[in-house]
């Protein structure tokens, strides 16, 4: 007897699956209509809020507007204030930012003192408080139309 190995079945091809939205009107021209993803939309507004905030945080002052950073980086902060976080989320994101503004204030100084980096840390710090702030200021509309809805 020898010993050879199994034959492997060949995988089956399936076609991508497309999620319908109900009661959606329909015609045999019409392609059944996908869903979003509204979690993912705000996780990757919130990680490109962080990564618009470090950048504009970098960027030499005087060679671009700082408008081009701000008005993203609001809109980027309330979508993913609105949508990104859970209930449990919810408490550690307010921690989160109120300690964010905190130590922004109290290490704002301290920053200062570092020769090389320290502008670069304070930039990224008020950034950063900007982006958590407006996502913040998200957070705690939604939980007020939460709140009144209830009742």
């Amino acid at each position: 007897m020898t010993n050879q190995p199994a034959k492997k079945a060949a995988p089956k091809k399936t076609s991508p699956k497309k999620v319908v939205v109900e009661n959606a009107p329909q015609t045999d021209a019409m392609e059944p209509r996908v869903s979003i993803d509204i979690a993912a939309i705000g996780r990757w507004s919130f990680i490109l809020g962080v990564a618009l905030a470090v950048v504009a945080a970098l960027v030499p002052t005087g060679t671009i507007e700082i408008r081009w950073f701000i008005y993203p980086m609001l809109v980027l902060g309330l979508v993913s204030g609105a949508i990104k976080f859970s209930k449990d989320e919810e408490v550690h994101f307010i921690l989160l930012t109120i300690s964010l503004v905190v130590s922004q204030s109290v290490f704002q100084n301290l920053f200062s003192t570092v020769p090389q980096i320290g502008p670069y840390l304070n930039a990224i710090f008020t950034t950063l408080m900007f982006f958590l702030a407006s996502a913040l200021v998200a957070l705690i509309v939604k939980n007020i139309v939460r709140w009144f809805g209830a009742r």
